[in-house]
C-alpha cells in the first residue's frame, strides 16, 4: 500500500495518532528509547510536536543513503524512522518555545528529494539548517530566528524564509531554481555576506531594517526589495 498522506500528532513523548489517508491510529505508552519505524510508501508526511518547549530534529537515520529519515523531540514526540515522502515533508512545531534542526545527524539521507516546510508555530522559536543538505525540491521556514543560512540547492519549488523577529544572514551560495523569498517586514535585516551568492529566478526581500548585500545577488527574472524603516546597502555586489 502506498499513502498519499501521513499525518503524526503527538500528545507527549509517549503518545499520539496517525492519520493515513484519512484512518486514524492511536499508540500511547511507547518506549521513549524505541520509538517507531515507519516502512509505509508516501507521497506527504507530516508532523506535529506536541505544545510544550523543545528541541526538534529532522534529520538522517544511523544508515546512510537508505532513503529512511529520522524525527525526534526531546520532550513532545516519539523518535519516528520513515521512508522519505516523495513530494513533501511538513513539521510543525506546536506552541512551545522550540529550537528546530534541519540536518541533525550527518545531514538528509542522500536520496531525500521532498520539499520541506518547517513552522515554528506559536512561542519563541528558532530553526538551524546544517550545512551539507542534499537538494531539496522547495523549502519553506517560518519562525521566530532563523540561523546564518549555509550553501543552499533548492529546485523549482523555491526557498521563502520568514523570520517574525530576528535577522537572515546567509553564509554560504543559493542556487535555487525558482523564486527566493525572504521576509522579515516583523523581524530585523536581511544580510547576504561576502562570498555567498545567491542566484533564484525572481529574489524577493522584506526587509523592516537594513538590506546589506556584500556578495552578488541575481534574479533571472528580477529583484524587488522592500526595505521599510532601515537602509540599502549594497558593497561589491
Amino acid at each position: 500500500y502506498a499513502a498519499s498522506n501521513v499525518n503524526y500528532s503527538f500528545t507527549n513523548q509517549t503518545d499520539g495518532t496517525i492519520t493515513i489517508d484519512g484512518r486514524v491510529i492511536s499508540f500511547d505508552d511507547l518506549s521513549v528509547g524505541v520509538g517507531g519505524f515507519d516502512l509505509l510508501v508516501s507521497t506527504n508526511r507530516s508532523f506535529q510536536f506536541a505544545g510544550t518547549s523543545d528541541t526538534i530534529t529532522f534529520g538522517d537515520d544511523a544508515v546512510a543513503n537508505d532513503n529512511v529519515d529520522r524525527v525526534q523531540s526531546t520532550t513532545s514526540s516519539i523518535v519516528v524512522d520513515f521512508i522519505s515522502p516523495t513530494s513533501s515533508l511538513v513539521l510543525n512545531g506546536g506552541s512551545g518555545d522550540d529550537i528546530i534542526t534541519i540536518g541533525s545527524n550527518a545531514g538528509i539521507d542522500a536520496q531525500f528529494v521532498a520539499s520541506v516546510t518547517v513552522d515554528g508555530e506559536a512561542g519563541s522559536d528558532s530553526i538551524t539548517l546544517v550545512a551539507g543538505l542534499p537538494t531539496i525540491s522547495a523549502l519553506t521556514t517560518t519562525s521566530d530566528y532563523i540561523s546564518p543560512l549555509p550553501a543552499l540547492t533548492i529546485g523549482a519549488g523555491g526557498i521563502s524564509i520568514t523570520s517574525n523577529v530576528g535577522s537572515i544572514v546567509v553564509n554560504g551560495s543559493l542556487a535555487v531554481s525558482g523564486s527566493l523569498l525572504f521576509d522579515t517586514l516583523t523581524g530585523d535585516n536581511i544580510i547576504v555576506n561576502s562570498g555567498a551568492a545567491v542566484s533564484a529566478a525572481d529574489v524577493t526581500l522584506k526587509a523592516r531594517h537594513d538590506v546589506n548585500l556584500s556578495s552578488s545577488v541575481s534574479g533571472t527574472n528580477g529583484i524587488s526589495i522592500t526595505d521599510t524603516s532601515g537602509e540599502f546597502l549594497l558593497i561589491n555586489g
